[in-house]
């Protein structure tokens, strides 16, 4: 896992929660607030998708899963993930 990205990642999601904030001061729009909210949490749901794969993924690799089972599993898993 490329701990460089998952920070890239968390910093975007910080930015853009500062930025519901400032918006909120200033008084914007409810559905510029939402939509800037929106964003922050798919950044944190990625963020959990990817470590959730990587953990996965290694758990797989000690049970010495294929290559083709580890694969449907994390799409399986993603899946799911993306449901909630």
């Amino acid at each position: 896992m490329d701990k460089d990205v998952l920070h890239a990642r968390l910093k975007k999601a910080a930015g853009q929660v500062m930025a519901v904030d400032r918006m909120l001061a200033e008084g914007r729009d409810t559905a510029a607030l939402l939509e800037q909210l929106n964003a922050a949490n798919s950044a944190l749901m990625k963020v959990g998708e990817m470590l959730l794969e990587d953990s996965i993924s290694d758990r797989l690799d000690k049970l010495s899963a294929s290559d083709a089972d580890k694969e449907r599993t994390v799409t399986e898993i993603r899946r799911l993930f993306s449901m909630i």
